[in-house]
């Protein structure tokens, strides 16, 4: 431990050069450091860096002598113990003496000193100081050895308490877990187990502990090979033990165990025990059983469901193919239409006007060129009409399911169907536009289909309300089918339209609704499509300006009072229209046209402003249809009259404008001839 210590250290303070040259000569060792100072000052920096072991001190020296030197070293903690030995070369003297081990010294040397001396009492002090730092060292080594032996003290507690803690979780998860623990001893062939063994395998605790024979006699004889060859390959590789199987108790109960043990060696390296825990794993087992119940029962479903969306596969790829089929025959039925009749009248029309313009001078065109042209157009007229109708019938989206559900019932006449429309006054509810086309298309193929496949000439329409859905049924009397191949996907010998079948019930679920259909054959067929309606009944038609009606009507009567033209506001979705209803009333000087809207909306908001006398209004109008401007014209401004005008002057639609206040309706073809007539008509009735 010495040979670890730093060399001693002495400090030789003088302020003759030549005296330190002959100190340090004369004290000089191989293991002992001498540090030199000139000065109490130097001295002093010297002591606060290193540590000494003794000071040699000369006692005469100018700015501070050695008692002050050693008074200043006994103030300083750091420096207060180190041994002093004043060397002077004055006589000796007692007071300076006292004084000298009054400040600390512990001895005196008189000059001239000899070397065996000052070596041997500076030998004195510098062992003393090894034997000081010694001790220190041998207490630091001892308080370390102390320190490391608590510290392992301390570990060997927490250890200690580690595991009785982990002792103590083990025993808690084992009883939370409804573990049980063996001891299998491979020699004694014995088998020691815990209460929670005994309770698994249905054993009494007071029962001896039974033997491996015993053991493998409680296992079900189905898993009893299985579990020792996994505990023979335990045993023979070193290896762990994980295995389930079954036990029968002594009561004939059968429950699931899991068991998993370790094997323990001998120092010789031979299996000596198998340790290890079992926990019951029955409902667990149960679990899985009923969890293969189910993956069989869902793969038997999915095989289902995979097998139905094939089938609709094939039935949407059937019906892409005809509905690209039908596409191209409608494409063709329109052109042919079209060039066939529509085209050719035209044509024969620009004949007729190509005739009346050749005629020269003053005469008039004959009569029967000017008739034949009219009949021309009206024709032209009457075809567009019919062909728009079939396409979308106009009745639909201005007057609502229920009328346009009538209208087909007329319609299908021309195919030699009567149809029977039953629909009760009761009936309030408004559909949004996509249900009631929805609803008006699949009742028109349904008809269709009826007089293609059914060979019947009768059929029954019925639209009604019930529990909350709104119920359309379509029945015929015909042949019917089966109903077996529809549901499949197979192709039957009923209808194979544009829609289809499928595609009705698809769009229907789509909505919400529901699409059933009933047949066999000889006994007709009837297909019900239901959907859901909303809450709340369609709201009426009301003025939302009660109060201004009068002041608006005083309004207008002082205005027929100002002047005794008549106001017309002109309203139509077609700006070519308008202007040709502007110059066939500019031409007379008793009408004023006083402004024009294109649709609904702006033909209210106009009126408000313009407060005309008269409103021309059109019916098929985006936004808000002429039908539903008229009603809210007309009760807002009770003074104000209107005329309708459509392409399409059926019996709906004029039923429809009169019940929203409308005076009359005309055609548009008929508007030459009967419009001014109509204005003049409606204005006696304001007074």
């Amino acid at each position: 431990m010495t040979e670890s210590l730093p060399s001693p250290t002495i400090l030789i303070v003088d302020d003759i050069e030549a005296n330190l040259i002959a100190l340090c000569a004369v004290l000089r060792q191989d293991d002992l450091t001498i540090l030199q100072a000139r000065s109490g000052r130097d001295a002093l920096e010297s002591l606060l860096v290193h540590d000494v072991a003794l000071a040699l001190i000369d006692l005469q020296m100018p700015d501070m002598d050695g008692f002050e030197l050693a008074e200043l070293m006994r103030g300083v903690e750091r420096t207060r113990r180190v041994p002093i030995i004043f060397i002077t070369a004055s006589a000796q003297d007692v007071e300076r003496r006292f004084r000298g081990y009054e400040t600390g010294a512990v001895d005196f040397l008189y000059k001239p000193i000899e070397a065996e001396i000052l070596r041997s009492k500076t030998q004195v002090f510098v062992d003393l100081y090894r034997h000081r730092q010694e001790i220190i060292c041998q207490r630091d080594e001892l308080h370390r050895l102390l320190e490391e032996k608590s510290q392992l003290l301390e570990a060997r507690n927490r250890a200690e308490a580690s595991r009785r803690e982990s002792d103590e979780r083990v025993r808690l998860a084992m009883t939370a877990g409804a573990m049980g623990s063996w001891d299998m001893n491979l020699a004694t062939d014995t088998v020691t187990s815990d209460a929670k063994e005994f309770e698994l395998l249905g054993l009494s605790p007071i029962e001896d502990n039974p033997s491996m024979t015993r053991w493998y006699q409680m296992v079900h004889p189905d898993d009893a090979a299985a579990l020792r060859l996994a505990v023979q390959r335990a045993i023979q590789s070193g290896g762990g033990l994980d295995h389930e199987f079954r036990v029968v108790r002594p009561d004939g109960s059968v429950r699931w165990l899991m068991r998993k043990g370790a094997v323990l060696h001998e120092e010789t390296g031979q299996p000596a025990r198998m340790i290890g825990v079992s926990f019951d794993v029955t409902d667990r087992k149960r679990l899985e059983e009923r969890l293969r119940q189910w993956n069989h029962e869902l793969e038997c479903e999915v095989s289902a469901r995979t097998q139905q969306l094939g089938r609709s596969q094939q039935r949407l790829r059937a019906l892409a193919k005809e509905l690209t089929i039908t596409e191209q025959r409608e494409r063709k039925r329109l052109a042919n239409e079209l060039h066939d009749h529509l085209a050719q009248m035209l044509a024969l029309g620009r004949w007729r006007l190509s005739q009346i313009k050749n005629i020269r001078g003053p005469e008039l065109p004959p009569a029967d060129l000017i008739q034949g042209l009219e009949e021309v157009l009206e024709e032209s007229l009457r075809y567009t009409r019919t062909l728009v109708t079939d396409l979308s019938p106009p009745v639909l989206h201005n007057l609502g399911l229920p009328q346009a559900l009538k209208w087909l019932g007329e319609y299908m006449k021309r195919h030699d169907v009567r149809v029977t429309v039953t629909i009760p006054d009761s009936l309030s509810h408004q559909l949004p536009e996509d249900q009631a086309v929805l609803l008006f298309q699949s009742a028109r193929e349904l008809l269709m289909n009826a007089w293609k496949h059914a060979g019947t000439s009768e059929a029954d329409v019925t639209l009604a309300e019930r529990n909350g859905e709104l119920c359309l049924t379509v029945q015929d009397r015909g042949k019917g089918f089966d109903t077996t191949a529809e549901s499949s996907g197979e192709p039957h010998t009923g209808p194979s339209s544009k829609f289809g079948l499928f595609s009705i019930r698809e769009r229907m679920k789509a909505l919400g609704g529901e699409f059933r259909l009933e047949s066999a054959p000889g006994q007709g067929t009837t297909a019900t499509l239901m959907l859901p309606v909303a809450g709340q009944d369609a709201a009426e038609v009301s003025s939302p300006r009660t109060e201004p009606v009068e002041a608006v009507a005083e309004n207008l009567e002082e205005v027929a009072g100002a002047t005794d033209s008549i106001r017309v506001l002109l309203v139509d979705d077609h700006a070519m229209m308008r202007h040709g209803l502007r110059t066939i009333l500019e031409n007379y000087p008793d009408v004023e046209v006083v402004g024009e809207a294109g649709n609904g909306e702006e033909a209210v908001s106009a009126v408000d402003v313009l407060q005309p006398s008269v409103v021309v209004m059109d019916i098929n109008m985006p936004k808000l249809n002429g039908i539903e401007a008229t009603a809210r014209i007309t009760s807002r401004h009770p003074c104000v009259r209107v005329i309708g005008l459509s392409v399409n002057a059926e019996e709906e639609n004029i039923r429809a404008m009169t019940r929203a206040g409308a005076a009359t309706l005309l055609t548009k073809e008929a508007a030459v001839d009967q419009l001014y007539q109509a204005v003049k008509g409606v204005i006696p009735a304001q007074g």
